[in-house]
This record gives structure tokens, C-alpha cells and sequence, in this order.
């Protein structure tokens, strides 16, 4: 599970649904570029993670709840560039824990620049919840996916 908020303002991320417009995901993440943004991670039951990557950026893991499997970072956004408009772009999220079982999952996002309102319009995202698997070499594959 991972939640997004604009570090500075701590406003919900927008989000809009594309339908299958841009084939990797019905779901589109709207993000400021020159920004920070919250990113928390939980996992049921909990777990113990080694390290973030989300667009190629390596995030600091902050544990925030021992019991809970609860870790919190923050990523910037001023190594990206607004995304041409009529497109998306997939980033990768990584997230490692113990044992090397590694979550690699593409997001559909796209990018504005920081003074563009555009990335603040839309529906505002609280959460998304992952269900997943884990095979016998540490892969965590997700098999459900919800927006809430």
C-alpha cells in the first residue's frame, strides 16, 4: 500500500482515469515537477524494507511504525520533465525488502511543470492498495490492485 501528498502544501496527489487510452494502466498519477512529495509504504502482514526507487530516484526509507510495517519517504521531482501533452509515462517503483523480495511495478504518471494547475486537477487519490504475491525466487508480483 503507498499513498501519495505533495510534501509542501500536504494536498492529495490528483489522479484521473484513462480508460485503456495509453495501454499500460487505466490509471494516470498527476505530479508537479520541481516538487516533493510524501510517499508511504505499508505492508500487511508487516515486513521489513531495505530500499525505494521510484523513477529511477533512490528514496530514503524511514521506518515510521516497527509493528505496522510502516515506512515513510519523500521524493523529488526536479530531475523530471513535463510530460508532452496526449501522452503518459511509465516510471518504475521498486520497493526491496528483506530476503530481496523485490516489488517492481510500472506507474502511469505524467509530469507538469511546477506553475501548471493541471497537476492539482482531477480526482484526489488517498491510497492505493496493492495485493500481492510473492514466488519462490523473492519476485512480488501484484495480482489486485484498488484506488481509494
Amino acid at each position: 500500500m503507498w499513498i501519495y501528498s505533495n510534501a509542501e502544501t500536504n494536498e492529495r496527489i490528483s489522479y484521473k482515469q484513462d480508460g485503456s487510452r495509453f495501454g499500460a494502466s487505466q490509471l494516470t498519477l498527476k505530479f508537479a515537477t520541481n516538487s516533493l512529495y510524501k510517499i508511504f509504504v505499508k505492508a500487511r502482514p508487516p515486513q521489513d524494507f531495505v530500499t525505494l526507487n521510484i523513477g529511477g530516484s533512490e528514496l530514503k526509507l524511514i521506518q515510521v511504525d516497527t509493528d505496522f510495517g510502516e515506512y515513510a519517504a519523500v521524493w523529488n521531482t526536479s530531475d523530471k520533465t513535463p510530460t508532452k501533452k496526449g501522452t503518459r509515462q511509465d516510471i518504475q517503483f521498486i520497493l526491496v525488502g528483506d530476503g530481496h523480495k523485490t516489488l517492481n511495478k510500472n506507474i502511469q504518471v505524467k509530469f507538469y511543470p511546477r506553475s501548471d494547475s493541471h497537476a492539482s486537477w482531477g480526482q484526489k487519490l488517498d491510497q492505493i492498495t496493492w495485493h500481492c504475491e510473492v514466488d519462490e525466487f523473492g519476485a512480488v508480483s501484484v495480482t489486485e490492485e484498488q484506488t481509494v
